[in-house]
């Protein structure tokens, strides 16, 4: 997942309003539907051989990934959300990664090996089919998960420092503040990890990215960025014990998905 997984909670910065201030490639993973409204694009994240977080039995058997979560939260909110009049895109309709036949969809020149996508290469992939749709929003649907089996808990994160930096923060903001309302409600207990910009992952890093690659701007050579408003969530610790029972039950999926619903 593509969010700190070691480190404390993050503090919340003020609102929106008081912060300082290539063409795309389509894919055959492209499925959309809905009204004449906005366009949201719907990133279920991982898929195929990349399981992101997963849980197994004694024997060694996968018992649940994080990608067959996402992906099933991101089918039950496009049809709530064309149900409204929205039009929803989606990054991925099955269980592959999003540039499942291993092109150099970057233009970097590297491919990964026996065929398969790097990992560049399937964000690059992501991202030109939001803006191939020309989505007026971008949410990224991921769970967390970390060696620390103590780790619990939900938070959200945009990029600061884009033209449409004030909207990523809000969707941001409105996604955890939904979070917290939805499993609150449900009868769960857990702990906000809060909402910030992904500045604070990259903490005097030297490597090519400041920032997370999704929601972040172009890197020549290796990001052409998105276009629109985004938001990476992170709805709770498939690695927490409590946590991973939730996301399994029925009333977890109705929460989480109900919580991203209000906040679009």
């Amino acid at each position: 997942t593509p969010s700190p997984t070691e480190e404390p909670a993050v503090t919340a910065p003020s609102t929106p309003a008081e912060r300082s201030t290539p063409e795309a490639r389509e894919t055959d993973e492209v499925a959309s539907g809905g009204g004449e409204g906005p366009t949201v694009c719907l990133d279920p994240g991982h898929g195929g051989k990349d399981l992101g977080k997963t849980i197994y039995d004694a024997e060694g058997e996968i018992i649940v990934t994080e990608s067959e979560l996402v992906l099933a939260q991101a089918f039950e909110l496009q049809g709530r959300l064309e149900a409204q009049g929205l039009t929803v895109v989606l990054t991925r309709t099955e269980d592959e990664l999003v540039n499942a036949s291993g092109e150099d969809v970057n233009g970097d020149g590297e491919v990964g090996e026996d065929g398969s996508s790097t990992e560049l290469d399937d964000l690059q992939a992501r991202i030109n089919v939001c803006n191939a749709a020309e989505a007026d929003l971008m949410v990224s649907l991921h769970i967390n998960g970390s060696e620390n089996e103590a780790l619990r808990g939900y938070e959200a994160w945009y990029t600061e420092g884009r033209p449409f930096s004030e909207d990523s923060a809000r969707i941001t903001q409105l996604i955890h503040d939904a979070l917290a309302e939805e499993i609150a409600a449900s009868g769960y207990e857990t702990i906000s990890r809060g909402w910030a910009d992904d500045s604070m992952l990259f903490p005097g890093d030297e490597g090519t990215f400041d920032n997370l690659v999704l929601t972040g701007p172009s890197v020549p050579g290796k990001i052409e960025a998105s276009q629109m408003p985004g938001v990476i969530a992170e709805t709770l610790f498939l690695s927490n014990e409590d946590d991973a029972a939730y996301l399994q039950t029925p009333e977890g999926k109705e929460a989480i998905v109900t919580a991203y619903e209000s906040a679009i």
